[in-house]
């Protein structure tokens, strides 16, 4: 029974880590092996493209590095600072537990691509009726 169980949780860490395994793998691809098709299952790593990114005078990459880690830095620390005084609300004092908290938890839930089909098809062209102001 314990087997089963390692089995089952790498079977589950391997799919969800699979995204990532296979965007490391395409990494270390070739250009020609990106662009065969069926793909290239087995193939011989280079790491051409890792030293394009950071030897190419045109592409400033200690620059776009750093503007991303900051905009990430300040995001999350706004996103803590809004939420943080509501969550201490709900936990010391209750506020919104019955409501608030499942109402969050709910929408939490929602995969929010169905949010954007809606505006995609306002703003499509083949849309028959238009949305948006002429």
């Amino acid at each position: 029974m314990k087997a089963f169980r390692w089995v089952v949780f790498a079977v589950v860490v391997f799919m969800f880590n699979f995204p990532l395994l296979a965007t490391l793998a395409t990494s270390l691809k070739t250009t020609a092996d990106i662009s065969s098709s069926p793909p290239a299952w087995l193939f011989r790593p280079t790491v051409e493209h890792y030293r394009a990114i950071f030897t190419n005078s045109t592409l400033d990459f200690p620059r776009f590095l750093t503007n991303s880690v900051v905009i990430a830095s300040l995001g999350t620390l706004i996103a803590v600072a809004v939420t943080l005084p509501a969550a201490y609300g709900v936990v010391r004092f209750g506020l919104g537990k019955h409501t608030l908290l499942p109402l969050v938890t709910n929408l939490r839930a929602v995969p929010l691509i169905i949010f954007a089909t809606p505006s995609t098809a306002a703003s499509s062209s083949s849309c028959p009726v238009s949305l948006t102001a002429a």
